[in-house]
């Protein structure tokens, strides 16, 4: 698996529920939709949310629910409304990873319930950045065995950020780098 392109997004919800609100959140979905072209155009199959506003004193926390829905309402934004998700992950690449991190000495575990709180980081950021059908919702995909356009599972994790010591000197905010290659490709 190749890395073909990394985006730094904000976690706020005001691109994707209030864009006209003032012309800064205009420019951030602008911005937001740039990068979801370039996606499109760069041919991944596995979108990486590796987000930094779900700090975990249990280790990484890998999602791998393979299509968690739910309504979310931001803790400090609930006037701007509900962010309705229907996501697919890639639950066979979230155990991979887990046991990449483990490998590497670092605590990590799937989360797999329904309910799962996942941040306004993440949701945002595959709301905007991932294709949608025509009734607005978001694809619902499998792990595909040839990747088509438009259709990318997604993957996300949910960081720990602690003392170095607790992971061996690498670093709570380490992310396994072995090379996960899918048995399929």
């Amino acid at each position: 698996m190749t890395v073909v392109a990394s985006f730094l997004v904000p976690v706020h919800p005001h691109p994707l529920l209030a864009p006209e609100a003032n012309e800064g959140y205009g420019r951030l979905r602008a911005a937001f939709e740039e990068a979801a072209a370039r996606i499109e155009a760069s041919g991944a199959d596995l979108i990486i949310v590796y987000s930094t506003t779900w700090p975990s004193i249990i280790g990484h926390q890998i999602q791998a629910d393979p299509n968690p829905v739910w309504n979310l309402v931001d803790h400090d934004f609930h006037d701007l409304g509900t962010m309705h998700y229907d996501f697919q992950i890639d639950a066979e690449f979230a155990h991979a990873w887990r046991d990449a991190a483990e490998q590497r000495g670092l605590t990590a575990r799937t989360v797999n319930y329904h309910g799962f709180p996942i941040d306004v980081g993440s949701v945002v950021s595959l709301s905007l950045l991932t294709a949608t059908t025509a009734s607005g919702g978001h694809r619902v995909l499998q792990r595909l065995r040839k990747p088509r356009r438009n259709h990318r599972p997604r993957q996300i994790l949910h960081r720990r950020c602690s003392s170095r010591r607790q992971e061996g000197g690498r670093g709570g905010c380490d992310v396994p780098v072995k090379p996960y290659v899918h048995p399929t490709h």
